[in-house]
């Protein structure tokens, strides 16, 4: 809007494109405004949707288990809030843990009678059998029911399917994608075993500041696949010593935001529009998009 109100000022905006065509940017930052507009407006109401299920899945006084905080799992954990007294135990993902910090406190104004425990992700098998449900977000689903989820995730669902508690992935449509583990799009992220029928997990990595002792960045080193990490050069963080600190000039450090959680481990998929279990995810994802977009 402020890009308009600019722009609004000039009275000939015009721009001339590669091809010679002269373009009103006024009307380019309007249409562009326009269509930011509708698609925030399609957002809130998939959400609203979305939001809708949340009384169908989590019952009064029962017990239910997340990782770290997206905006699908506190919306739907606040629409449950409304109408629910339940406890939940949020594990805290990875670093940092303002996302987590933000869902207590919300939960907690909505309705004091939640109870909210925050616990490291360790502490995920001991947990488990106290838990009736296991609620996690995810950043992809894939055609074939398995989903690219927050760091963290894979273990809790191997935890959940020793104990047989059902795991629900929470996503809006937009997330629905139709790719598969053997797609060039998804092959840095998912590989086939080439010796076993069966996919194996694999991470995207990304910039590790958050986990480091200092975020002073001076480079990035390419992984197979397509992968990336930063190099780092700082001096470690010392205790109460007066002995020299050691240092560090230059080193690789491996820092994953994303991880591929399989079909196998996955109950049920909780959307806008609908509920579906991962074998037939396929059929929706394929109504979703186009011929020439879907190759399954």
């Amino acid at each position: 809007a402020n890009a308009v109100k600019h722009f609004n000022s000039v009275k000939e905006a015009t721009v001339r494109s590669a091809g010679g065509r002269a373009v009103n940017f006024v009307r380019f930052a309007e249409y562009c405004t326009e269509e930011l507009d509708l698609l925030q407006n399609s957002l809130e109401s998939m959400t609203f949707s979305l939001c809708k299920h949340a009384a169908k899945h989590i019952y009064e006084n029962e017990t239910v288990l997340t990782i770290g905080c997206s905006h699908s799992t506190l919306a739907f954990f606040s629409e449950a809030a409304k109408t629910r007294s339940f406890r939940l135990i949020v594990l805290e993902g990875p670093p940092p843990h303002s996302s987590t910090k933000h869902l207590v406190k919300v939960l907690e104004k909505i309705n004091p009678n939640v109870t909210v425990l925050v616990q490291p992700d360790s502490n995920a098998f001991a947990v488990m059998s106290y838990c009736s449900k296991v609620f996690v977000s995810c950043d992809s689903v894939l055609a074939t029911g398995g989903a690219l989820c927050p760091l963290g995730t894979h273990p809790v669902c191997i935890a959940a399917k020793m104990f047989s508690t059902p795991v629900i992935v929470i996503a809006m449509t937009v997330k629905l994608i139709p790719w598969l583990p053997i797609d060039p799009q998804c092959s840095s992220l998912i590989r086939v075993s080439k010796t076993q029928n069966h996919e194996e997990p694999c991470t995207l990595f990304t910039f590790p500041g958050h986990i480091f002792p200092t975020q002073q960045a001076i480079g990035t080193v390419a992984f197979g696949g397509g992968l990336e990490s930063s190099i780092i050069s700082n001096s470690w963080g010392g205790g109460l010593t007066s002995e020299p600190r050691p240092t560090v000039s230059e080193i690789d450090v491996a820092y994953n935001t994303i991880e591929y959680v399989p079909p196998n481990l996955i109950s049920l998929f909780v959307t806008d529009a609908d509920e579906f279990v991962g074998s037939h995810i396929h059929k929706y994802i394929r109504d979703l998009y186009r011929i020439e977009d879907s190759e399954f």
